[in-house]
């Protein structure tokens, strides 16, 4: 099931992640084993305040490689070291969907996005470049995942991308 897009004002938000670039085709398997180091580091460290995991794509190159985050959102920022940083993800107006089902269909969620926003005359952070697409901030939020259910129609994932400040933006509703 597929939420209709709606615009939503989001506060930063702390994270803690792993950075990684990829293909397309080792997305699957990396983030099995990025999420798996992010759950010990999380462990060990006894930090009580991880919330929903979450992947941000940073950029996606016309060849398909990825520039992408695995993380997880934390209540604060936190201490990090070797790969895992810690982090903020921006403040703004995003546009925001959810897809309750199984990850296969996230491919065409993520595509609707972006043609729901140009439909409806709103300004998307993105850059386009002849080598790649840069996002201000595309994430998919895991709210119900593997870990917490077995059934894949229950999978609850909330996608979301930054919208531009408009024009008429104060400069304290940007920063925010």
């Amino acid at each position: 099931m597929f939420t209709l897009p709606a615009k939503v004002r989001r506060k930063k938000h702390a994270f803690i992640s792993i950075r990684s670039q990829l293909a397309r085709r080792n997305l699957l398997r990396q983030s099995l084993l990025f999420y798996s180091e992010l759950r010990d580091f999380i462990a060990t460290r006894a930090i009580d305040d991880a919330g929903p995991g979450f992947m941000r794509y940073l950029s996606i190159g016309r060849d398909g490689e990825l520039d992408i985050e695995f993380g997880y959102m934390t209540g604060r920022l936190h201490p990090c070291g070797g790969p895992v940083r810690s982090g903020m993800l921006p403040s703004g107006t995003f546009v925001s969907a959810e897809w309750t089902g199984a990850y296969e269909k996230l491919p065409e969620v993520n595509a609707m996005l972006p043609g729901w926003a140009r439909h409806s005359g709103v300004d998307l952070d993105i850059t386009e470049t002849d080598d790649a697409t840069y996002y201000g901030c595309r994430a998919e939020i895991y709210h119900m995942t593997p870990l917490r259910t077995q059934d894949p129609s229950q999978y609850r994932t909330e996608i979301i991308l930054l919208t531009r400040p408009s024009s008429d933006s104060s400069a304290a509703e940007r920063e925010a």
